[in-house]
């Protein structure tokens, strides 16, 4: 039976959104192409005819899931009250519905870690993630007026994230998150011209805290 370039279209995007979600809350190690296929409805056989291999697979659903983050990134930048985008940002990152939603939350906190011992286009996919979180935490933090470091900020959020889910002492697991949540919105909230006037005053260094 030949199928219409959009049924097979729609069968792409429908393995890569169960693939998106198995990755994050199981990890990709954990999850077979036959249990995979089973959960979209669909039979084993039918898999490589969408993908060469498990790897090409999760580095596609890996920029899928990053790109579906920028999307929703974009849509709250412009939903967020001026100059509270960034503590809005945080907030709904560092939090328990979060950390515990590994499925449909950050691609980057649920596989760093994993993707961090792989090689090659999965690795490639995450690290291209990466760089775009970056630049959307330093666009939000940039129209605040702030001068936070956009790289700073992603790893405090990220590892804070991830040493949550990893604890098992659900009162530790709360106390990370909070206190990286706080953190962050507790900083400094200095203007950039401020940041410039000091460190030229300090022989082109930021001063230290």
């Amino acid at each position: 039976m030949r199928y219409t370039p959009q049924h097979k279209s729609n069968t792409h995007r429908k393995i890569l959104a169960v693939a998106s979600e198995l990755f994050r809350s199981q990890g990709i190690g954990n999850v077979g192409v036959t249990d995979l296929m089973q959960r979209a409805g669909l039979t084993h056989g039918g898999f490589y005819a969408h993908f060469r291999s498990k790897d090409a697979l999760a580095a596609e659903a890996m920029r899928s899931a990053f790109e579906e983050s920028t999307q929703r990134f974009r849509q709250q930048f412009e939903e967020s009250e001026p100059g509270l985008r960034f503590s809005s940002a945080v907030e709904r990152y560092l939090s328990a519905m979060h950390r515990d939603n590994a499925s449909q939350g950050c691609v980057a906190a649920a596989l760093a870690g994993e993707v961090s011992r792989q090689t090659g286009p999965v690795r490639d996919a995450m690290t291209a993630g990466i760089r775009r979180l970056i630049e959307n935490v330093e666009k939000m933090i940039e129209a605040d007026g702030l001068t936070l470091d956009a790289h700073a900020a992603l790893a405090t959020m990220v590892g804070a994230l991830v040493l949550s889910r990893a604890a098992s002492d659900p009162k530790l697991s709360d106390t990370l998150i909070s206190h990286a949540r706080d953190s962050l919105l507790s900083a400094p909230a200095k203007r950039l011209g401020s940041t410039k006037t000091a460190a030229s005053k300090s022989g082109g260094r930021p001063p230290r805290s």
